[in-house]
């Protein structure tokens, strides 16, 4: 899935999985849960963690390796790694900023996204760096199919049955 047009940080063809190793989106978990303002959340990913409060003035491959860093051994398991993008159009307060100030990382599994995520709450290098599991998006809304000649008509048949019905109730009321 697509995060953004931010920075992407190339992997290694060591860090790369190979073409046995399915990689998605992750399984979500079951629950869905309430905000404390009564909100539903978007359902979480099991293996893409949102890393946030990321220093802004830092580039974008700076902030890459600051991760990579932080995760120390456990790295291995990173299969992408996504930094979010300035808004576009840039405003007046975005100067002087690389990035979004938050970045998506994605692993291999799930129990290497567990650990990642202990590892990183523990990095005391940035103490203000947060830690928590992605949402996955909704699906996105399904695209309306173009009608053909014999869709049309047998929309307009259709739509004249029901008018025919209606007038006889009208007549018979």
């Amino acid at each position: 899935h697509n995060y953004g047009s931010g920075g992407v940080m190339a992997l290694s063809a060591a860090q790369q999985p190979s073409s046995s190793q399915a990689v998605s989106r992750g399984t979500a978990v079951p629950t869905l849960t309430k905000s404390p303002l009564g909100k539903v959340l978007l359902p979480q990913s099991d293996r893409i963690l949102h890393v946030g409060n990321l220093d802004w003035t830092l580039p974008t491959e700076d902030v890459s390796r600051l991760i990579m860093r932080a995760l120390g051994g456990t790295s291995t398991g990173v299969v992408n790694m996504i930094v979010s993008p300035l808004p576009v159009p840039r405003r007046k307060r975005d100067e002087g900023k690389y990035h979004g100030g938050s970045a998506k990382v994605e692993f291999t599994s799930a129990a290497a996204a567990t650990m990642a995520m202990k590892v990183l709450q523990e990095y005391t290098a940035n103490p203000k760096m947060r830690v928590r599991w992605a949402s996955i998006p909704p699906p996105p809304a399904p695209v309306a199919k173009e009608l053909t000649e014999e869709d049309l008509a047998l929309r307009q048949e259709r739509a004249a049955s029901n008018f025919r019905r209606r007038q006889r109730k009208a007549q018979a009321t």
